[in-house]
């Protein structure tokens, strides 16, 4: 068996000892640079001021639009006290007055408590809609109401469900959901009378 020289042999273990050394220090995790880190957090908080800021967003335009419906339901029902020349039409439009009237209140409350404006009077949108329906008179305004009423309440039901399911705020989306439940009252009190009256065609 051939004889390693000494030299050579404490060279070649010094130079396998340096190679798991740089190995293990290559495998060792580095440290990571605090700044790094903190560029990191703050790229986080960012992200969820903007998820959040996008969910007031939403929510702010879902106020306003309701408060824009209950408005004008609120205007179109005192007219319809005024010039329906049915009493059930009349009775109807008063419950629907009151109820509408109510909601704005609760909204109004709801909404000041979010940091949130809402308009406080009919819209230019509102006001249109008015202005038509006060042109028909006798039986035109009647059907023209109901007409007009029902659909609006069909539509905002299906819109405001959709409003519940959707958004995070949980006060929202229990105010909203006994919203829902009041508008379907009203669809279904309108269904009635139709059925009534038309039963005594």
């Amino acid at each position: 068996m051939k004889k390693v020289p000494f030299r050579k042999a404490f060279l070649l273990a010094s130079a396998f000892t340096f190679a798991l050394g740089f190995t293990s220090c290559k495998n060792e995790a580095k440290p990571e640079d605090p700044k790094e880190v903190a560029v990191e957090e703050n790229k986080e908080v960012v992200e969820g001021a903007k998820d959040e800021a996008k969910a007031v967003e939403d929510n702010s335009k879902k106020f306003v639009e309701i408060a824009e419906f209950d408005l004008k339901q609120r205007e179109l029902a005192k007219l319809a006290e005024a010039k329906a020349t049915s009493k059930e039409v009349k009775d109807l439009a008063v419950t629907i007055e009151n109820s509408h009237n109510a909601s704005i209140k609760e909204l109004a409350e709801l909404a000041k408590s979010k940091q949130i404006s809402i308009p406080e009077a009919l819209t230019d949108s509102g006001k249109k809609e008015y202005d038509a329906l006060n042109k028909k008179s006798g039986q035109d305004f009647d059907v023209e109401y109901i007409d007009q009423t029902i659909k609006a309440h069909r539509d905002a039901i299906r819109d405001f469900s959709n409003y519940a399911s959707q958004t995070q705020d949980l006060e929202f989306k229990s105010w909203l959901e006994k919203k829902v439940a009041t508008l379907q009252s009203h669809f279904d009190a309108i269904n009635a009378m139709i059925a009534k009256s038309n039963a005594r065609k």
